[in-house]
């Protein structure tokens, strides 16, 4: 009985790489920002990635007003749901 060959293994920046392994690194990264969610000092950080608003006070003469808007602190937001 033969042993099988191993298959090519390919250089870490590759295209071939990416391709076989996108999957796992798009996982890796996932997993990255819900562990930062967990602890005090990252979870400012991680919660740009999951939040897909930020809110704006405003003074008025009833008191303060918050509202919530879109900008460009969404793009996190949005590569983290498109990946």
């Amino acid at each position: 009985m033969a042993f099988r060959r191993r298959n090519k293994s390919y250089p870490f920046f590759s295209q071939e790489f990416l391709i076989q392994n996108h999957a796992d690194i798009v996982f890796t990264l996932v997993i990255f920002i819900l562990i930062g969610l967990m602890f005090e000092a990252t979870a400012k950080t991680a919660i740009l990635f999951i939040q897909p608003q930020y809110n704006i006070t405003t003074l008025s003469p009833e008191g303060e007003v918050t509202t919530y808007q879109y900008g460009w602190k969404d793009c996190a937001t949005i590569l983290f749901y498109l990946f």
